[in-house]
């Protein structure tokens, strides 16, 4: 049996019979060793921890030159963001499909070792802190929510007169929200518009203040699990407003299971 590594060449094979020292033929032929190219042979030797695992691949060259080839890994694309190798692979495209590629050149019976590594551990302590921070986020922020909006503002001499105010107050727990009051406040510069508040609940109380101006109390009372309510108001300006202001930031005191809790809105910019 010839040797598969065994270089091209041409011989001549004698073959002669001999019996108690005696000869009684022979014969020749000329042999012919052709050039032998399979692809490259693969041993894949995997070691596995935690979220990681190492492939130890050798490559061998089991034909009879010297034989450069494209040795090639399948490899998805979610699977190249945790994909490192040893030495560096290119991405090889063939069919639609992607693959991590070497370019060897291997003599006859030669081989050669590449690691591919896949580490998931970055990703999933990545993962597992975004969900503790939106666990917190959510387990740590207030039960109530307020929010205030300026709506249909009415211009005149080129300014703001009037503005339309609207404030949300929503219980964003399953469970029930007690003694729920809320103030809000307009600037000296304005005061407010009575009307009738018409689907919404009236100011519990309407009262001037030395610095804050015309102050708004509302007494809700309890609200449900995911309750909203809304309270509208109207104020008007004793002059037109010209350009950016702000409005004060509603204040809301509520108690839940017997602690007491203030929470307040954003402010809310109207240009004019």
């Amino acid at each position: 049996m010839i040797e598969s590594t065994v270089k091209p060449q041409e011989d001549v094979v004698k073959v002669i019979i001999k019996k108690d020292n005696q000869t009684f033929g022979g014969a020749s032929s000329t042999l012919n060793v052709l050039s032998s190219l399979p692809e490259f042979k693969k041993d894949v030797a995997t070691t596995k921890a935690f979220l990681k695992s190492v492939d130890e691949i050798t490559v061998t060259n089991d034909g009879n030159i010297k034989v450069s080839q494209t040795f090639k890994v399948p490899i998805t694309f979610l699977k190249r963001l945790f994909t490192s190798t040893e030495p560096k692979a290119r991405i090889v495209k063939e069919n639609g499909k992607s693959y991590l590629g070497w370019d060897v050149d291997l003599n006859p019976g030669g081989s050669t070792r590449v690691l591919v590594k896949k580490n998931y551990r970055t990703f999933s302590l990545m993962l597992v802190l975004i969900i503790a921070i939106v666990i917190s986020y959510y387990a740590l922020r207030p039960s109530l929510k307020v929010k205030k909006i300026a709506i249909k503002p009415v211009s005149k001499e080129g300014g703001i007169k009037e503005l339309n105010i609207l404030l949300k107050v929503i219980n964003r727990r399953n469970k029930e929200l007690q003694e729920v009051k809320v103030e809000d406040s307009i600037p000296k510069i304005s005061e407010l518009v009575k009307e009738e508040y018409l689907g919404t609940l009236a100011p519990s109380s309407v009262f001037k203040h030395e610095t804050k101006g015309t102050v708004l109390r509302w007494d809700i009372g309890n609200l449900e699990p995911k309750e909203e309510r809304l309270l509208r108001y109207r104020s008007k300006s004793k002059l037109s407003i010209l350009g950016a202001f702000d409005l004060p930031k509603v204040k809301v005191k509520y108690k839940e299971e017997g602690k007491a809790v203030v929470v307040y809105s954003s402010k809310v910019k109207v240009v004019g």
